[in-house]
């Protein structure tokens, strides 16, 4: 399925996904020549294929979606993904009283940061990034999506994402170690709360965030 989405002017994330990407590795996604491609799972997993074109000022995004059944919560994880629907003329107004912020604002137009699709995604992309650099990270990253991340072919092409809860689970601490984490982010494990429970009370989410073994306040 074929779809194209249109944001509200001045939309800009491709320099984001440039600069956190890795070029032919999946970090799970892949960004190349303008164009991003992922396995997104939610209840179950999209092959998605994301080309840019016009920012900032005409910004077009032509999403293409494989496979079959209700892809509606795919598009909305889509633009939750890609910060779609982020106004960034209200983020102008809200640092107009900044001079230094206002002026990078308008420098960059449009820019704006992706966002995870889910907590637990969130979770292992700030546990893997902690205290070392961003090129460090990245390549951390792509080993694991690689070697334990679920993956699916399309005409040879291969989309990849995290690995499912239940599958970090079965990984030893050793093993993760050898990738690149550190013997604290190996160790990491524990129940992540729900988004609706973070809405409801982000300071008990971050209590129960932090009795995952090697998780802060910071990162939580």
């Amino acid at each position: 399925m074929r779809v194209e989405i249109r944001p509200k002017p001045p939309y800009l994330i491709s320099s984001h996904l440039r600069v956190f990407s890795l070029p032919g590795k999946p970090v799970p996604h892949i960004f190349e020549n303008n164009t991003l491609t992922r396995l997104l799972c939610l209840h179950r997993c999209f092959p998605i294929r994301v080309e840019f074109y016009g920012e900032p000022w005409n910004p077009v995004l032509n999403v293409e979606i494989y496979g079959s059944g209700n892809i509606g919560d795919v598009l909305e994880a889509i633009r939750k993904m890609l910060r779609v629907d982020f106004d960034y003329s209200e983020f102008l107004d809200a640092v107009r009283g900044y001079p230094e912020i206002h002026s990078l604002a308008l420098k960059h137009a449009g820019l704006r940061p992706g966002r995870c699709v889910s907590l637990y995604y969130a979770l292992i992309d700030s546990v893997v990034k902690q205290a070392v650099s961003l090129k460090q990270a990245l390549n951390t990253m792509a080993k694991i999506v690689v070697k334990y991340g679920r993956k699916k072919s399309i005409s040879g092409k291969v989309f990849y994402e995290y690995p499912s809860p239940t599958k970090l689970l079965k990984v030893s601490v050793e093993e993760l170690r050898s990738l690149g984490l550190s013997r604290a982010k190996a160790k990491a494990e524990g129940r992540h709360p729900s988004e609706a429970e973070v809405e409801r009370s982000p300071e008990e989410a971050i209590r129960e965030l932090t009795k995952i073994y090697g998780v802060e306040a910071w990162t939580a």
